[in-house]
């Protein structure tokens, strides 16, 4: 599936029980709360694509357009366990980002994905992604970051 300038695939749909042990697994404070995460993807087919996703696997998910909006969410909101971001943005670019995230955020687990193979990062502790990606393979990766 092609969205906004990016291939999707959509790989196999989460099943029911994939669903219910990303909600599970997602809990925390004693399964109060389920894991937060961010999306920061210009993107906005993209970005909405992703967040419903993880939303419909039981992740409550904040939505970022840019590296700015971001900041501002981050200062705003909850404790963000994870954040997915692209590397090109408008602006502030998702590397940068990713370093503000570390210096101010160390818990925050981080995702980064592109387009372009040559955008792949090499800042400590952040996974990279190529697009296209199979939708249920960045979950498994969430899933498993989350649950470390």
């Amino acid at each position: 599936m092609r969205i906004g300038g990016v291939n999707l695939m959509p790989g196999l749909p989460p099943s029911d029980d994939d669903r219910a042990e990303f909600g599970n697994s997602a809990k925390k404070n004693g399964g109060a709360k389920a894991s937060t995460i961010l999306i920061v993807e210009d993107e906005a087919l993209v970005r909405i694509s992703l967040a419903e996703e993880f939303r419909d696997c039981g992740f409550r998910v904040l939505e970022a357009c840019n590296a700015e909006e971001a900041l501002q969410i981050f200062g705003a909101s909850e404790p963000i366990e994870l954040m997915i971001s692209d590397v090109n943005m408008p602006g502030m670019d998702g590397a940068a980002l990713a370093m503000w995230v570390q210096s101010n955020f160390p818990d925050v687990r981080i995702v980064m994905v592109s387009g372009a193979a040559s955008n792949r990062t090499a800042i400590t502790g952040v996974v990279f992604i190529e697009k296209p990606f199979a939708i249920d393979n960045i979950v498994r990766i969430v899933r498993s970051l989350i649950k470390r």
